[in-house]
């Protein structure tokens, strides 16, 4: 039987601050690169793995499922947003589950790096863009971590929370990657940037960055659509070794739609298995006539 997504959070940190103590009583903490285009378990910045954090829900209905069936192992969540129209669509879940954010939220940090330099009346130095490239296109957390943390850490994670006007989204202090967030959010999230990208060249530049991420980023939804469909994509991807568990969310937009899948699921599976739930979801709403 699948564990439940809040015994999953909690158990997560559990075994992160038992693997950090056990780490610290032998060296001095280091935090580990990733490889392999799979990012490392921790993250800079942080003193010690996050607390846990609520779960939190939402008083908005749940969404039309639209006829989605998802039949796979652990848990797994998501919501398609028409961006002309607002109408949403989703799993059972959308509004009052939440995951990891893992890579997902880089796309709101460097929109939010960019309204910063905005705001200050300054264009973005070579190095600036570089930073957001790499974070983009290549998911270098070391890039993100800068930018993170220059626009003052988890403040960066709250301003996502009151300028997107999220509902089901929680910070996990000095943990950017471990920010809780609901499936509905996650589109919301990428609405909001979308809809800056309409007023501001810099953030439109950063969208122009998801649509020229690796191909070894743009699993999932991408691989789902139809052959030449442009597609802007940010997705994240994590194996936590300490439950055993990965957590592969993917995060698109395409035409006027907008689509995110969060899935978490036994770590045996590799990371292949959510890439295919998130092809999955996407193929089925495919076949339900999207327009």
């Amino acid at each position: 039987m699948p564990l439940s997504p809040s015994w999953a959070v909690t158990t997560r940190r559990t075994g992160l601050v038992a693997g950090i103590l056990a780490v610290v009583t032998l060296v001095t903490l280091a935090l580990l690169p990733a490889s392999d285009g799979v990012e490392p378990p921790a993250q800079a910045g942080g003193t010690g793995a996050p607390a846990a954090v609520p779960r939190p829900g939402s008083t908005a209905p749940a969404p039309d499922s639209a006829g989605v069936v998802v039949d796979r192992e652990g848990w797994n969540s998501w919501t398609l947003l028409d961006l002309d129209t607002g109408k949403r669509r989703g799993s059972a879940n959308s509004v009052t589950e939440t995951n990891n954010t893992e890579s997902m939220v880089k796309v709101w940090i460097g929109a939010d790096y960019i309204a910063g330099a905005e705001a200050e009346g300054r264009a973005l130095t070579d190095e600036e863009w570089a930073e957001i490239g790499a974070m983009i296109r290549y998911s270098d957390d070391d890039a993100a971590e800068t930018l993170w943390a220059a626009r003052g850490g988890d403040a960066v994670i709250e301003r996502l929370i009151g300028e997107c006007g999220l509902t089901g989204t929680a910070v996990s202090p000095e943990w950017w990657s471990y920010t809780q967030i609901t499936a509905g959010d996650a589109v919301t999230m990428l609405q909001c940037v979308l809809d800056r990208a309409k007023t501001s060249t810099g953030t439109a530049k950063l969208v122009d960055e998801m649509r020229a991420v690796d191909p070894s980023n743009a699993f999932g939804i991408p691989a789902a659509l139809p052959a030449g469909t442009p597609v802007a994509v940010k997705n994240g991807w994590t194996l936590q070794e300490s439950e055993d568990l990965w957590h592969v969310n993917c995060l698109a937009t395409w035409g006027h739609w907008a689509l995110s899948v969060l899935t978490w699921y036994p770590g045996e599976l590799g990371q292949d298995y959510g890439a295919a739930t998130c092809g999955d979801v996407t193929r089925q709403l495919l076949l339900h006539g999207l327009e």
